[in-house]
């Protein structure tokens, strides 16, 4: 989902916007941040797709 997604369907958090400021190209996850991110889907998975 982007940003302009969540403006658009009024999903957006505006305040948390607001604080994060303008975001410019890519964002890349740090190492320590993708491995989190790796073992949280792996461990929630299943549940989400049924």
């Amino acid at each position: 989902m982007t940003i302009a997604a969540l403006t658009e369907s009024k999903k957006i958090d505006t305040k948390a916007l607001e604080v994060i400021g303008t975001l410019g190209g890519q964002v890349t996850p740090t190492d320590a941040q993708a491995k989190t991110a790796a073992a949280l889907l792996a461990a929630k998975w299943a549940a989400a797709v049924g």
